[in-house]
Order: C-alpha cells, then sequence, then structure tokens
C-alpha cells in the first residue's frame, strides 16, 4: 500500500469520524440552547474541509443553523473527494506525474 492511499485512509477516517460526531450530536440532545457539540464538530469539518469551509468562519455571513453544518460537513466532503480523485489518478499505470526529485550526482 503506498504513502498516498494511507493518507487517504487517515483523510477519509477523520472525516467519517467528523460526520458521525456531528450526527450524534445533532441527534441525540436536543435543547433549546446552543449546541456546543454540534460547532465543535463543524469546527472540525471546516478545518477538514479548508479552504472551502474558510467564509463559514468569517462573523456574520452565516448564522448558527443546520444550513453551516451542511456546509461545513460539504467542504470537508468535497476535498475527500478531491484528494481520492487526485491519488486515484497519480496511481493509474500510464499517469505521467513530473517529479520534483533532483538528481542524484556522484562525487
Amino acid at each position: 500500500m503506498t504513502s498516498r492511499r494511507v493518507l487517504l485512509l487517515i483523510h477519509l477516517a477523520l472525516v467519517l469520524l467528523g460526520l458521525a460526531y456531528l450526527v450524534l450530536s445533532l441527534t441525540v440532545s436536543r435543547t433549546p440552547d446552543a449546541n456546543i457539540g454540534a460547532g465543535l464538530a463543524a469546527l472540525w469539518l471546516i478545518a477538514l474541509g479548508s479552504p472551502w469551509g474558510w467564509p463559514l468562519l468569517a462573523p456574520g455571513v452565516v448564522d448558527s443553523s443546520s444550513s453551516t453544518v451542511l456546509l461545513a460537513a460539504a467542504s470537508a466532503l468535497l476535498n475527500l473527494g478531491l484528494h481520492a480523485l487526485h491519488s486515484l489518478r497519480r496511481d493509474r499505470p500510464g499517469s505521467q506525474v513530473m517529479r520534483t526529485r533532483a538528481p542524484h550526482r556522484h562525487p
């Protein structure tokens, strides 16, 4: 297993953990107060969805509603999809990937 696939699996696990925590925090305890668990999960997913989720952090752009949480989850899933597409494309036989390593010189 290549290191790119290992990183993709770790990325997948982090996004799935964040989504599972988000779903649990939204469904388990319903209170009229602010849902701190959902806020923490949204911050986690915004970090995993960078840079697409950054506008959600600007003050006054969006309110603390389900649309914010949905956009945070969508940005994390978008990054996961882009990561998977990039990894699978690089591992394809015959793909032309430029090497950035400098040539080794013998003394």
